[in-house]
């Protein structure tokens, strides 16, 4: 009976343990890799897409804010159109 325990546990062992080489090895082969660069290819096309979204809207906002789309001056007692003393030169 002892035999027989130890042999299926050996043969339970053994179906894990090829089981788990077939996994890594379809995860680090070339079918894998390649799944794992078109899903990260993905991923990064979806940053840049939300980058530029974020750009465009904050692009908006610095023109309401600065008046550049209202065809407007900046007010002369702000400093000009970023709030900057006009009258000193810069410190640098």
């Amino acid at each position: 009976m002892r035999r027989l325990f130890w042999v299926a546990l050996g043969a339970a062992a053994g179906v894990v343990v090829v089981r788990r080489i077939g996994q890594v090895a379809r995860t680090y082969g070339p079918e894998g890799i390649a799944r794992s660069a078109a899903g990260m290819t993905e991923a990064l096309r979806e940053v840049g897409q939300e980058i530029r979204v974020g750009m465009a809207e904050r692009e908006e906002e610095l023109r309401l804010a600065l008046g550049v789309d209202a065809g407007t001056e900046p007010d002369p007692g702000r400093g000009g159109a970023a709030g900057w003393d006009t009258d000193h030169d810069p410190v640098i």
